[in-house]
This record gives structure tokens, sequence and C-alpha cells, in this order.
């Protein structure tokens, strides 16, 4: 503890940071059975058509949104039962909800030392607002763009 308050001090926050939530994490955990890995698929439906979608996308007729409200209760339920080491959030294509600065938020709320990993296809990107950059920084949420659409492109 006390390297941790001399890190610390020398400003060095990042490393303390990380350092104490390796400490708590086990402590958090427990009194709670825990996972490894879990998905929150907050909607059905994707902007591309893939053939071999595992989400089942291009099979949607009908867009679906997991509703904010909905969405708080259950993980703060879950929360309750269950520690997770890592989650994601999916779908589809999540970034096409309209309510995701939202779920984001909610999921670190109840999640507080969860590594928590956005999933998208990266299309939709330039298009989102300053705002939910800002809350996937505030939460400190880690995201994976799948750039596979550019193989399959014609040439």
């Amino acid at each position: 503890m006390k390297r941790l308050l001399k890190e610390f001090g020398k400003g060095n926050r990042t490393y303390v940071k990380n350092a104490i939530c390796k400490k708590l994490y086990p402590i958090w955990i427990k009194h709670k059975p825990h996972l490894d890995f879990l998905g929150f698929h907050v909607v059905d439906h994707c902007i591309l058509h893939c053939k071999g979608c595992d989400a089942c996308s291009p099979l949607v007729k009908k867009p679906w949104f997991y509703d904010a409200k909905v969405f708080e209760k259950d993980v703060e339920e879950l929360s309750k039962k269950l520690a997770l080491r890592t989650c994601e959030i999916l779908g589809g294509e999540p970034l096409l909800h309209p309510q995701i600065e939202q779920i984001v938020s909610t999921v670190r709320k109840f999640y507080p030392f969860t590594s928590i990993v956005f999933v998208t296809n990266g299309i939709l990107l330039k298009k989102m607002k300053p705002s939910f950059f800002e809350c996937l920084r505030k939460n400190k949420i880690l995201s994976y763009e799948y750039q596979f659409i550019r193989h399959f492109k014609k040439k």
C-alpha cells in the first residue's frame, strides 16, 4: 500500500488504479458466483447482411432494441447475483441503438470492476456524436471494430 501511495504522489494514477482494481476484484466477487465472459445483446438488426452472421441479423424482419429502462433493471438484478470479469455489448450492430450511451453507462454503473468491450463493425462510427465517444472514454470501454468488410469488396 505504501508503494501505491508513493506512485499516486508521483501522479501515476493509472498504475495505482490498475493495482487497486486487481486487488479489489477478488474481494468484490468473493461472495458471488462469477463468469469470465458474458455478452449483452442490445439490438437484433444490422446495416450489413453477412451470410455467416452468428447473430442471425440478416433474418430479422422488424428491428428490435433492448429498452434502456428494462435493460437497467435486468443488469441491476444480474449484478446482485453474478460477478463478471469481461462483458461485451453487442448485437446486430449496437451503434443502431437510439439509447446506446445509456446502455453503456448502465453496464459500467453495475459492474465497476468489469472489463467492458463494445463490439461493432465500425461503419457507423463516423456518424456518431462526440458525446458517444466521451461516454466510452468516461466509462473506460474497450472497442472492437471488425473491419472484415474490406475483404469482401470487389476489386
